[in-house]
């Protein structure tokens, strides 16, 4: 994390969101960091993991998953039912050039 902070370096990772202590050791400089959250209604992601073949995560274990969530308080919310191509102007829009701090 701290490498890809040099100036003119950006970063995306993609995962689910990590627990709040985990975002905390994540985050090596809060200014020039952003948490994006990718919101999606249940009802989309179990026909998500139904339509998968192969994966490891079964859609049986979504439940779980969702009561495990910890939503970050400090993301970007992003309704992510849209198209790919609507996300990533939507992230490029709100995460654009930040001012420096």
């Amino acid at each position: 994390m701290t490498a890809c902070l040099l100036p003119r370096t950006s970063l995306l990772a993609a995962e689910a969101p990590p627990p709040e202590a985990y975002r905390e050791r994540l985050t090596v400089d809060a200014a020039r960091q952003r948490w994006v959250y990718l919101k999606v209604p249940r009802e989309l992601l179990a026909e998500r993991l139904n339509a998968r073949r192969g994966h490891y995560m079964r859609a049986v274990l979504l439940d779980s998953q969702l009561a495990a969530l910890e939503v970050p308080e400090d993301a970007l919310v992003v309704e992510a039912t849209a198209a790919p191509d609507a996300l990533v102007a939507t992230l490029l829009r709100e995460l654009g050039p930040r001012p420096a701090p």
